[in-house]
This record gives structure tokens, C-alpha cells and sequence, in this order.
């Protein structure tokens, strides 16, 4: 049996993928490990993996790029959407190399100390981790896979629009001519960081890059993809060594039940589920839109704040009784009793919905929000809407119009059946069972 090393984010999007592969190495008897931050001990323990912390001032980092404090303030944009990137250079290039440079020797330094206490026969890594992948994948002789946990290639090729805004497929000649402009802004926007990292890479006696990171790491044995095909613009420019493996979910421990109001749940009248996932901290815009869009109709509505705000702390109508709002609820426990998902985009929410053949309303708000909205409407699974465009009366219109036309539902179990035959988890296992014998 071996040994895998999985390096990934301590948020849920990121960590429950990673949990889902974990379990089907563990229940092959291999030995597994997690190298992530505090933040994802108790889940972690809950599961009974072992835990690597990151350094502690990586762990500072990474908090503060990936958990800020909340904030009144809506959320439109960030590095990733940013529709102006030459107006904002300098402040793009210094939050890219706070998260992804300077997080890098903190990485090499405890990845390279958990390789020579515990000797794993291969490191599974979360694709935003460069110390794995673009540093220790040519230092040691250990396999590194990548595991993607969107269901979107972020390898560039001719068949995918430029990556980070969720641009449509360039399938007409302005598309991609835009396309090319997007892809020729962005370099030029990022020559501050590209530099920056083969500083980094000299620093370790590496060569430098001349590509972009998402194309370099094609280079790897093994690219993991929780998607299909059929949800990636049918792609067919990347590598043979990209597998779309289908969703990995893992929604709660085993040993947590579901709460009792679910079973009461009926489906005499459409429910709708609405969430803002579990790092959107700012002004909770999509809930309260929802909240107003939806208040009195004949539908049920189950909006869930996140575990980082209170329910009371949602604007609604006191005297409408369709809506209830709880922090948290497992998606496998309450997406067999929903008719369509209100999301900003979280892949975990879009793989889980579309699974059961769930359309979805997305409203995406920044990082790879926009790439997942826009898979889903290239898709026909739904509709995107931008958060600046995400009115109380946009909103009712989109929840009617798919609940008014089945084309949205039929397109939804089209996909749920290309995801679930492509094996999940346990595709995940064979292909890295298979690299660690070639290696």
C-alpha cells in the first residue's frame, strides 16, 4: 500500500473534495495525509486524517486572503474579475504575490520535513498551491499530482475562452478576438508576478517559467478535474494527462444526522434553495435579494447564511412564512427535495445540484465563481446573472422562468448523468494508484 501527501486550502470548497478522495484511498488501505491550515482541524479530526499545519505565518496569509473579516460592503470584484486590470496593476501583482509567492518557502519548508518524517509516495495538490507544483513536483522524486476541485481546466487552449472572468465560448469571430485581447491584457498585467516567481524558482536553483503557471503544470503525470467534459466547453486541446474525474462530494460526517425539519419537507409546491457558500463575508446582497424576490409566493424558500453569520442577521419580511433560513445544511441531506439553487457559484453547490438534475441561478462574485457561472450557461443548466444586475425583479424573473420552461431541468439531468458516470472519488483512486505503480 502507499503513502499519498494532500496538500489543499482549509476552506470547504477546497478541503471536502480533498476529504471525498481521501476516504476512497484510505478505504483501499492506503495511509493518507492532509497538509492544510488550522482552520481545517475539527473537520479533519471528525474524519480521523491526519493533519500537517501549514507554518504559521502561512496560515496567517492565507486567512487573510481567503477568510477576511466580515464587511458591510457588497461584493462586485476582485483579482479574479477585476474588468480593468491595466488601472489596477501594481495592487493586482501585490495581492497575487502575497497569496501564491510568499506563501511559497513556508510550503517547501513543511512540505520538504513532512517528506522526510513520514516519506509519502506521492503528493496529491490543490491547484493553487505552487509550492508543490511548480517547485517540489522538480526537487524531489516524488509524483505530484494536481487535483482541480472546479469542474474547469484552467490549462489554456484554443477551445476555452481566456481564464478569469467566465468569458463565452469563443465560437464566433469577435469572441475570440476578445478572447485574444483578454489573454494578451492579462499577460501583460501579470508580468509584474511572472517575474516575481522565477525570483522564487532561482531562489531554489530552478530555471524560469516563460509560460503562464496553468499552462507549466501540464508538465505533471496526472491533472485531476471534478467535472466532465460536457460541463467544460466539451474541450479538446489539453494534455493526456488531464482526467475529468466527475464530483467528489463529502457533505458531513457519518456520524452527524440530518436535521428533523427536512422529512417534513414536501413537494406540493416548488422549493427553492438559496446560499451564499462559506466565504462570501460581505453584505449578504444575494440572500436578501432572494429573501424580497420570493417573499408570499407559493413556493417554499431555504436560505442558508453560512456559519460565519447569524439567520437574524438577514433582511426579510416578517409577516412572509415560505422562508426559513438556517446557517448550515448538508446538500445531500436537502437537494433531493429542491427544484432549482441560487448560488454565487460555489463548485460544491453546482456539482451537488446538478448530480440530481437541480437547475441553478448563479450569481458569481468573484475568484473562479465567474468560470463555474459561466460553464453552467454555455450548459443550458441555467441562468447567470451579475451581481450588479442582481435585482429583486431580475431574480423572480430568472426563479420563473426556469421553473416555466423544463428545457433548464432536462439539460440539468443530462449533465448529472455525464458527472456521475465518470466515477468521482473512485476514478480519483485508480488514476493515482496508477501513477504511484509508473512512477
Amino acid at each position: 500500500m502507499s503513502k499519498y501527501l494532500i496538500t489543499c486550502y482549509p476552506i470547504a470548497g477546497h478541503l471536502h473534495p480533498n476529504i471525498a478522495l481521501a476516504q476512497e484511498l484510505v478505504s483501499r488501505g492506503h495511509e493518507v495525509a492532509v497538509y492544510s491550515g488550522d482552520n481545517a482541524k475539527k473537520t479533519l479530526a471528525s474524519v480521523e486524517l491526519k493533519h500537517f499545519y501549514y507554518h504559521k505565518k502561512m496560515n496567517e496569509i492565507i486567512n487573510s486572503v481567503l477568510l477576511p473579516l466580515p464587511s458591510k460592503d457588497t461584493v462586485t470584484s476582485d483579482i479574479s474579475t477585476d474588468r480593468f486590470p491595466l488601472l489596477h496593476l501594481k495592487q493586482i501583482n501585490k495581492k497575487l504575490q502575497r497569496w501564491f509567492i510568499e506563501t511559497i518557502p513556508y510550503q517547501v519548508d513543511d512540505i520538504t520535513q513532512i517528506i522526510d518524517e513520514w516519506s509519502p509516495d506521492a503528493i496529491v495538490s490543490d491547484i493553487a498551491l505552487f509550492g508543490p507544483t511548480l517547485f517540489l513536483s522538480e526537487m524531489v522524486s516524488i509524483p505530484t499530482a494536481i487535483f482541480c476541485v472546479i469542474p474547469a481546466c484552467s490549462i489554456p487552449g484554443p477551445d476555452a475562452p481566456t481564464w478569469g472572468r467566465g468569458l463565452p465560448l469563443p465560437n464566433s469571430f469577435i469572441s475570440r478576438l476578445r478572447s485574444l485581447l483578454e489573454k494578451k491584457i492579462k499577460h501583460f498585467a501579470l508580468t509584474g508576478f511572472k517575474n516575481e516567481l522565477n525570483k522564487m524558482r532561482s531562489r531554489y536553483g530552478l530555471p524560469p517559467i516563460y509560460v503562464p503557471a496553468m499552462e507549466y503544470v501540464r508538465r505533471l503525470p496526472l491533472y485531476m478535474v471534478v467535472g466532465t467534459p460536457e460541463l467544460d466547453y466539451s474541450r479538446r486541446d489539453l494534455p493526456k494527462s488531464v482526467h475529468y474525474v466527475g464530483p467528489c462530494l463529502w457533505h458531513r460526517p457519518n456520524n452527524e444526522l440530518p436535521p428533523s425539519w427536512i422529512s417534513t419537507l414536501s413537494k406540493e409546491q416548488p422549493i427553492i434553495y438559496a446560499t451564499e457558500g462559506t466565504i462570501h463575508v460581505k453584505k449578504p446582497f444575494l440572500l436578501e435579494a432572494t429573501s424580497a424576490a420570493l417573499a408570499g409566493e407559493k413556493l417554499k424558500l431555504i436560505m442558508t447564511t453560512g456559519k460565519h453569520r447569524a439567520p437574524k442577521d438577514i433582511k426579510t419580511d416578517p409577516g412572509s412564512t415560505n422562508i426559513r433560513i438556517e446557517q448550515y445544511v448538508a446538500h445531500g441531506d436537502l437537494f433531493p427535495f429542491v427544484d432549482i439553487v441560487i448560488t454565487t457559484g460555489g463548485t460544491g453547490t453546482i456539482l451537488s445540484a446538478l448530480l440530481l438534475g437541480i437547475p441553478l441561478i448563479v450569481v458569481p462574485t468573484g475568484w473562479d465563481l465567474p468560470e463555474n457561472a459561466q460553464r453552467v450557461v454555455e450548459a443550458g443548466v441555467g441562468i447567470r446573472i451579475e451581481p450588479e444586475k442582481c435585482t429583486i425583479k431580475r431574480l423572480r424573473s430568472a426563479v420563473f422562468e426556469i421553473l416555466d420552461n423544463p428545457k433548464f431541468r432536462l439539460n440539468a439531468k443530462k449533465i448529472g448523468n455525464a458527472l456521475a458516470k465518470r466515477g468521482g472519488p473512485g476514478r480519483g483512486g485508480d488514476l493515482l494508484e496508477k501513477m504511484v505503480k509508473n512512477s
